[in-house]
């Protein structure tokens, strides 16, 4: 069946280029609802992505040190393509070597423990309750004379108790590596999180408009600085600034940008069909080794320069703590306090069935995220029930800064519909 007519029409146009620009012309029926036209008792309903889109006015603005805000002065950093890229290369400054033991943490993406393994290290697992914390005590016991580093985490942009892991670290003389991969922004008290470590990656896509990226800091001045990255090619980036750009249609226009968008991602699909090339993935689970040398484009660069990250922090706080406001008791949060420097990646919930969840909101107009569901084969559930229920329950909910309370208040009462546990 043909979509229907919408009366709109978009050109949507990248260059990724110096100057990267992009060309954006869009017509949209005088009659369309802007701004995602949210409305929680009539028949039109937002389009909510669960990343930030890009928009044009993420190329505009003033030059800012954003970089700053995660590797302030006395550190040192490399940009990559993705995070993954940087704890590879990161692991490789610290000197580690094949056979040398790492304490990870049992609660995890995947990519990360393939990264160590390719690495030939072996991996020692430490427990993550079901309020996603870690017990330092637990850690200084398995601590053996054939440990290496500690490998901790901050879970979307919530502190890990990182200070008392830092005494551990130091007290044995081991490196201590940050993943703040979902903890851009964030801070324990008034410290930055990825600067207590030897070590700290971030993933620069996940928090800021831009169609892929990664930190890598470095904290001690003995640690080698790896060499400079081979730049992607052009096609993987304008392809995802491409999408990114139509989440924005669908963020700001509601149905009728969803239906351009859905419009403008069938043309571009037939165009990468005809021209056989496939660009490089973000957001996947499995580990290329062809692409761990890959760094950033202009692009992205470019757009990480404009981004303003106090303001970016203060609205996603801000959202966070307008859904805690607005739900129900009975929508059960894992983290129902706000503690101040927490810049939240997201909104974990957890649903009694989070498939049916995710299913419905989608119906709502709300796209969420599977959060960490599959389990790594080299980590047994049997030996953590704990993860086995995070895996099973946890869904993400969106509060980035392209969000406004209006956005917020219809996912609290949706949510307060249909994902009540019971």
């Amino acid at each position: 069946m043909a979509p229907a007519d919408t009366g709109a029409r978009v050109d949507l146009r990248v260059r990724t280029g110096n100057p990267p620009a992009l060309a954006l012309r869009i017509q949209i029926p005088a009659s369309s609802k802007s701004e995602g036209a949210v409305e929680t008792g009539g028949e039109v309903k937002p389009r909510i992505p669960f990343i930030q889109p890009l928009t044009p006015g993420d190329f505009l603005g003033a030059r800012r040190e954003t970089l700053a805000s995660i590797a302030p002065p006395g550190t040192r950093h490399q940009l990559y393509y993705l995070a993954r890229n940087a704890i590879w290369h990161g692991v490789r400054a610290l000197g580690l070597k094949e056979g040398d033991e790492v304490l990870v943490p049992a609660y995890c993406h995947g990519v990360e423990i393939d990264v160590l393994l390719a690495l030939g290290l072996k991996l020692r697992r430490f427990r993550i309750d079901a309020s996603v914390r870690l017990d330092p005590s637990e850690i200084a016991r398995l601590i053996s004379r054939d440990t290496r580093a500690i490998y901790v985490t901050h879970y979307w942009g919530f502190p890990q108790p990182i200070e008392a892991i830092r005494n551990l670290a130091d007290g044995h003389g081991l490196p201590l590596i940050e993943d703040c991969a979902l903890s851009m922004f964030s801070k324990s008290g008034d410290r930055l999180l990825g600067t207590f470590g030897s070590m700290a990656i971030y993933c620069i896509y996940k928090t800021l408009p831009v169609p892929h990226g990664g930190v890598l800091v470095l904290n001690r001045d003995s640690l080698p600085m790896p060499a400079a990255p081979i730049p992607p090619d052009r096609t993987s980036t304008a392809a995802y600034c491409v999408h990114r750009g139509l989440d924005w249609l669908e963020l700001r226009w509601g149905e009728p940008g969803h239906r351009v968008a859905e419009l403008a991602r069938s043309v571009a699909r037939a165009l990468k069909g005809w021209s056989k090339h496939a660009p490089v993935l973000v957001d996947t689970n499995r580990l290329d080794p062809r692409f761990l040398d890959l760094g950033i484009s202009p692009l992205v660069s470019y757009l990480i320069s404009r981004a303003d990250a106090e303001a970016i922090a203060r609205r996603r706080r801000e959202n966070y703590a307008c859904l805690l406001k607005h739900l129900d008791p009975q929508v059960r949060v894992v983290h129902p306090d706000l503690p101040a420097g927490v810049c939240p990646h997201s909104f974990p919930i957890l649903a009694q069935d989070k498939e049916s969840l995710q299913a419905r909101m989608q119906e709502e107009g709300i796209e969420t995220i599977n959060f960490w569901s599959r389990t790594h084969p080299a980590i047994s559930e049997e030996s953590f029930p704990e993860i086995g229920f995070l895996r099973r329950h946890v869904l993400e909910i969106p509060v980035h800064q392209r969000l406004h309370p209006g956005h917020m208040k219809y996912m609290a009462h949706t949510l307060n519909r249909v994902a009540r546990w019971t």
